[in-house]
């Protein structure tokens, strides 16, 4: 699989399991505003990191 597919398929799944989470949530199934509302610095650093690591990876190969 091509970079650009697999760069695709990672953020096709991101979105699905972050829409999942949404409908449990409106389903009143699971109660995550606490989680993120403490954790959102670290959801930005991390795709932060990820961006990082692309462009190194990139400037090697």
């Amino acid at each position: 699989m091509k970079r650009d597919q697999t760069s695709n398929v990672y953020w096709g799944a991101i979105l699905v399991v972050a829409g999942g989470l949404f409908l449990l949530r409106n389903l009143d199934i699971i109660d995550f505003e606490f989680t993120i509302r403490t954790y959102w610095p670290v959801i930005l650093i991390v795709i932060g990191l990820s961006i990082v690591v692309k462009s190194i990876n990139k400037k090697q190969a």
